[in-house]
């Protein structure tokens, strides 16, 4: 069965996009969320480790190795962003965290010494603007919450 790749684009940014307003509305703490998280990706990915299998097993120690931290990695990406969920807004925290892309350059410079042009620099700085707004924005929003 063959499915067209844009619904499943198109049903990929709807979760994506509701992901962060059902965290907002959870009451358990984030690192529960993001387990859960974690566990439902891997049961929704398992049929397709079932049907490359034999792909799994061309991987050696050092890929095993870098597979696992990036999951490690991946899990505290989840458990931060959904505990930055409970302390801001969703627009705010989904806007921060859209600057990934700046962690992503200067990974890039200092790891593969990759170089960034223009373009790349005025969409960043983009970036950083609407951030600035939506951090203004949010100044005037008094939350109270228990100690």
């Amino acid at each position: 069965m063959k499915v067209p790749v844009g619904l499943l684009f198109l049903i990929s940014i709807i979760c994506i996009s509701f992901s962060a307003i059902f965290v907002k509305w959870s009451d358990a703490p984030a690192t529960i969320i993001s387990m859960y998280r974690m566990y439902l990706a891997c049961f929704i990915l398992l049929p397709i480790v079932w049907l490359k299998k034999a792909e799994f097993k061309k991987l050696i120690g050092k890929d095993w190795l870098i597979l696992s931290v990036a999951g490690i990695f991946l899990g505290l990406h989840f458990a931060l962003w959904f505990g930055s969920l409970k302390l801001t807004t969703v627009a705010s925290s989904t806007i921060i965290l859209s600057l990934q892309p700046i962690v992503a350059l200067i990974g890039g410079y200092f790891i593969y010494k990759e170089r960034a042009n223009a373009f790349t620099f005025t969409t960043i700085g983009i970036s950083v603007i609407g951030v600035a707004l939506v951090a203004w924005g949010d100044l005037g929003i008094v939350v109270h919450r228990p100690l």
